[in-house]
C-alpha cells in the first residue's frame, strides 16, 4: 500500500469535515509518513510509535492540548502564525458514541491565513441522547 503522509491525511480531513484545506500553506517539519492501517492500528507498539512522531512535528511542538490551549513561543519562530481551528464534530453524538461537542486543532503556517468562512447550525447545541440519563 502507498504510504499517506500525516500532512495529506490532515488536508484531507479538513477538506472533508470543514471545508478548510487551503486556507494556509503547512510548514516544513509538519510531515510525517504513516500508512492508514498504522494510522488505525490498535497495537499499542504501533500507536506510541505513531504519537511520538507526532508529538515532534513542527505544529506539535508549538500547540499543545494543555490545560486547555498552550502555545509554546519558543518553537513557533520568526514569521510563523499560530492557526487555531475550533469547530464541531460532525460526527453524530449518542449514548454508546458520546464524543465531544467540539474539537479543536491548531498548526503554525508561513501564511498568509485566508478567512474562515462561519456557517450558522441551528442544531449546534443539540447534543441528543449523548448525555447521562437524569440522577446519574
Amino acid at each position: 500500500m502507498a504510504r499517506n503522509t500525516v500532512l495529506a491525511q490532515r488536508r484531507r480531513a479538513a477538506r472533508e469535515l470543514r471545508g478548510a484545506d487551503g486556507r494556509a500553506p503547512f510548514v516544513a517539519g509538519d510531515d510525517a509518513s504513516f500508512t492508514k492501517e498504522e494510522m488505525e492500528s490498535d497495537d499499542p507498539a504501533v500507536r506510541a510509535r505513531v504519537r511520538r512522531v507526532m508529538e515532534n512535528l513542527a505544529s506539535s511542538k508549538a500547540i499543545r492540548p494543555e490545560n486547555g490551549i498552550t502555545i509554546h513561543p519558543d518553537f513557533i519562530g520568526p514569521g510563523r502564525i499560530v492557526m487555531i481551528e475550533i469547530n464541531e464534530n460532525p460526527l453524530q453524538r449518542n449514548v454508546r458514541r458520546p464524543g465531544v461537542a467540539w474539537q479543536f486543532s491548531g498548526r503554525l503556517t508561513d501564511g498568509p491565513v485566508k478567512p474562515c468562512r462561519v456557517v450558522d447550525d441551528p442544531s449546534a447545541f443539540e447534543v441528543g441522547t449523548a448525555t447521562p440519563p437524569p440522577g446519574s
